[in-house]
């Protein structure tokens, strides 16, 4: 825990020497987030995580940055980091409404149960699958093995 401090620590510093003298710690932010955003849409999951470190860093209360933060860090197979994301986003976003949304799943829901489901998304793929009755084996073991129902 103490490594992952200092890491964000390094992280603002870094952030806040990138920053102009015109620029302020939340634009500093602000643009970071943008620019994670982007990688994330283009599924650069690396840069993204580097930007929205960057933004996490300067502007810590944010819940968009922790909640895509989340995403990206599933992405890139960190679940620790994924988690610690999504419980900072539903501890800051629970109030906090998207403004544009066009799914409607995410019509008239918060950022933390946005960040909600998605954390329970990972603690039920974490779960091992039931076994089956008939083999005792989780089902996909018994489908690897010919498909039989």
């Amino acid at each position: 825990m103490a490594a992952i401090r200092t890491i964000a620590a390094a992280a603002a510093a870094l952030a806040l020497a990138a920053c102009t003298q015109r620029e302020t710690q939340t634009q500093c932010g602000i643009d970071s987030f943008e620019r994670g955003y982007a990688a994330m849409q283009a599924e650069d999951w690396a840069t993204a995580e580097r930007f929205f470190d960057e933004a996490a860093a300067l502007i810590p209360a944010d819940p968009y940055t922790q909640l895509d933060l989340g995403v990206v860090e599933q992405h890139l197979g960190h679940p620790d980091k994924a988690r610690i994301a999504y419980r900072k986003a539903i501890a800051f976003g629970k109030s906090v409404q998207p403004r544009d949304t066009a799914d409607p799943l995410y019509a008239n829901r918060t950022v933390a149960q946005l960040a909600q489901d998605d954390l329970d998304g990972m603690d039920a793929a974490a779960r091992p699958a039931p076994a089956r009755p008939e083999t005792g084996k989780p089902a996909s073991a018994s489908q690897a093995e010919g498909g039989k129902q």
